[in-house]
This record gives structure tokens, sequence and C-alpha cells, in this order.
């Protein structure tokens, strides 16, 4: 593949989030093999929270971004937040005025850095000059996947800081797009940043009907294409999933009782009056599920941490369970995802939580109960066929939990090639997407050619 100018496609990837939650790693794994082996890019590069972690578990090059979440100045007001919680809406609004100020500060930067380079260097910090330099020289600015780009809370300010690295890029002159994403919901006290985020968004792929709405109601200026897209993690439905630790892996085979793996994660119910209580019933509803499961079938019961952070839940959870006298181990290894891939594949079914779970799951052929904490999980299993096989967090109550959870187990070995199938379709949808993407951006047509299909590496 080559670029508008004639040589090898360079693709400036914005968005990784770190190595701490293993599907934010997926989707960037896969979306640089799909970049690589598919659209056949020459470089990739990328910007993260944790460009040193990033660079060694992605293998590219990782930059830091134009406002890097982990500098002392904003480790430091996250620290003074969480320990007096009474400023943090003050804090939000400040943080919010310092973002729109860098943005316009970047804006006007940019500008001069393609006039004159050299002088726009040396009046830079060093960490944003290379930044600029490596977005100069890709061809196209094309965003992490993921659903990062969301402010359902006027405390869910993250997203913020990836927003200067779009402002140069756009100052900069290359097209933006997204790459398979969720956007929104936008609390209003964000949405005149995010109108003017994605007025600067050529392209955006969107996972699911949901953030196709939310991302037309935010982009009152100018609106980017649509495209329809699957999640980039399907990808890997045509990947092996053969990763597992030999110790682990004795652990599943010794015993013949089929397992249920269970993903939980901390939810911060934002539409509760009692969110800490809400997670407790949302705990205890799951707990009560695999309770009444035990006590009709022979089973395993595994919870796996898809993340560090959801540690604390899992062990909350074993909690319960062990109240209720339900034998289970908390498998707390930090796998790797396609360790993780790996054993969710051994698994009879999951319960899961983590919507990155789910899909792993189901790309290696294991049916999913899924708890959908945000849209975006609806919206994917709706876009598969499989609305039936999934729950919203907050209609788990009166038996509805317990009764999904059995029907998926007792059917469990009739949905493997479902799961399969479906999994696979979304993968031949993805190998559809740089065409699209690439006519939506006027690319010159040899630029355009139609992905080959992933590969079986």
């Amino acid at each position: 593949m080559t670029s508008p100018t004639g040589r090898p496609l360079r693709v400036f990837m914005p968005g990784c989030y770190g190595r701490a939650n293993k599907g934010d790693i997926a989707l960037a794994r896969s979306f640089i093999r799909w970049l690589t082996e598919d659209v056949g890019a020459h470089e990739v590069s990328t910007t993260s929270f944790d460009p040193v972690g990033d660079a060694e578990d992605l293998g590219i090059p990782t930059l830091a971004m134009a406002t890097r979440p982990r500098h002392w100045w904003h480790r430091g007001t996250d620290k003074v937040m969480f320990k007096f919680s009474a400023i943090r809406p003050l804090v939000t609004v400040g943080r919010l005025g310092y973002f729109r100020l860098i943005g316009s500060v970047v804006a006007l930067w940019g500008a001069l850095y393609r006039r004159s380079p050299r002088i726009a260097t040396a009046i830079a910090p060093n960490h944003v000059a290379e930044l600029a330099a490596a977005i100069t020289r890709s061809d196209i600015v094309f965003a992490v996947p993921g659903g990062y780009l969301l402010g359902p809370r006027p405390t869910s300010d993250s997203w913020l800081f990836h927003v200067p690295t779009f402002e140069l890029a756009h100052a900069l002159g290359k097209p933006i797009a997204l790459g398979p994403c969720s956007v929104g919901p936008f609390h209003p006290i964000y949405r005149r940043a995010a109108s003017r985020l994605f007025s600067k968004v050529s392209v955006a792929c969107v996972r699911e009907e949901i953030s196709r709405g939310f991302l037309e109601e935010s982009a009152t200026d100018k609106r980017p294409t649509i495209i329809d897209s699957p999640d980039m993690a399907f990808w890997f439905s045509r990947d092996n999933a053969d990763h597992l630790p030999p110790k682990i892996l004795s652990e599943i085979e010794d015993e013949a009782v089929p397992i249920l793996g269970v993903s939980v994660r901390r939810h911060y119910f934002p539409e509760s009056k009692d969110p800490a209580r809400a997670q407790q019933d949302y705990l205890d509803t799951v707990a009560s599920a695999i309770a009444q499961l035990t006590t009709k079938q022979s089973l395993r019961v595994w919870i796996v941490p898809q993340t560090q952070e959801d540690l604390d839940p899992g062990l909350r959870l074993s909690e319960l369970l062990a109240d209720r006298g339900v034998r289970h181990e908390n498998r707390r290894e930090d796998l790797s995802f396609e360790q993780l891939r790996s054993l969710y594949g051994r698994l009879h079914l999951l319960l899961g939580t983590r919507m990155h779970a789910n899909i792993l799951a189901m790309t290696a052929g294991t049916p999913v109960a899924a708890i959908a904490y945000e849209p975006k999980t609806t919206g994917i299993l709706d876009s598969m066929g499989l609305s039936s096989w999934g729950l919203d967090i907050t209609a788990l109550g009166n038996g509805n939990l317990a009764e999904l959870l059995e029907r998926q187990w007792l059917a469990a070995p009739d949905l493997r090639m479902i799961a399969r199938e479906r999994c696979e379709a979304q993968a031949v949808r993805i190998d559809a997407l740089w065409p699209l993407v690439s006519d939506a951006l006027e690319l010159p047509l040899h630029t355009r050619r139609p992905s080959t299909g992933a590969s079986n590496a």
C-alpha cells in the first residue's frame, strides 16, 4: 500500500490508554495488525497514557500525548480530588478551561509549525515537537479504537487528555479518522468541547447505532462521515487461541468438570442516587445467580480479572460466594490478553461484565452471558443478532440474571458454533472497512485497494 505521496503508507494512531487494561491492549494490537497486514501500512506510531509500557507491549513507536495524563501536575490534582471530593466539581471546571486553552495554543503552534518547523520546535516542549514530527511524517491520523470518547458525568474528564493531540493533527493538516469506537454520551458541560473535537474529524467508524446518535448530536458544526463498523477485537476470530501458561492449562485439564468464568468490574451507576449501594446490589445479584446455578449443575467457578482494577470487585464477589457456600477460585494472575483469550476459550461459559472479555471469549468460541454496563455492549450484541445473550446492568434483578445464566449454560455446547460464526461474520465486515474509509477521505485511487483478509498467523 502506498500513500498519497507515492511512498509506503504511514499511519499515526493516537489514543492508547496503557497496558493495565487488557481489552484496550487487545484493541490496539488488533488495529495495528489490521493496518500492517491487511491495509498494508508500512509504518504505524501511536500515543499513550503509558508510552514506555505500551512501546514494549505494542512493538511500535509510542509517544507521549500533547497533554500528558501522568505528568506530576495532573497526578497531583487527581490525588487532591480523591482526597477532597467536595472540590471535584470545581477542579472539573478548571480542567475543562485548561484544555480549552491548551487546544487553542496547540492549534496556533501547529499553524506555526507548518510554516516554520525550526522556529516552532525551538519554542515547544520536546515531547510536543516529537509529536508534531511524527504526525507530519504520517499520511493519515487513524485513532485507536475503543470507548474512550465519552463524558457521561461531570467528573468524566479523562477523554479530554486526547483532545489536544487531535487539535495538533488538525492544525498540521492531516485527515483524521476514528477507529471503530463508541462515542458518548456527553454531559452538557462537555458538549461544546465534543462538538469542537468532532468538527475536526473527517471519518468516524462507530460500533453501534447509539454511538451514531451521540455523534450526530455532538457534531453540530461540521459532521464527520459516519461508517458502521464491528469492534476491532473481532479480528482475532481468525487468530489461534493457544497461549495458556502450562500451569493453568494443567489445572483446567486435570478435571473434567466444566468451568464458568466470571468477569466483574467496578461500575459507577451514574443514574443511581446511591452508586455504592447499586454496586453492592450488582455483585450480590451475580453471586446469587451463580449460587443458584451451582445447586442445579456440576461446575467449577473461576473469577477472572481482565484488568488490575477488577481485583477489588473480584475479591468482594469471592467473599459473597463464600458466604453462600459456593466453591470457587479467584484467579488473580496478571495474564496477557492473548493468555486471557486462551483461558476464555477453555471455559464452558463466560458470565462477563467487561465488554472485551465477552468479545474475546466469543472469538475463541465460548458463548457468554453478558452484563451490559454501558450501551456499547448491548449495541454490539444487537449488531451480531445476539441480543438475547445479554442484560443491562440495571435489569439483573427479579431472577433475570439467574434465568439468563442457566439458559446460556445449558445451551452452551450448541452456542459455541454460533459464537464462532457470528464473530467470523464481524471479521468479514472488518475486511471491507479500509475501502470505505479511504473513499470517505478521498484518498487517491492507488491507496484504496481492498483488504485481502486477516492473516491466520
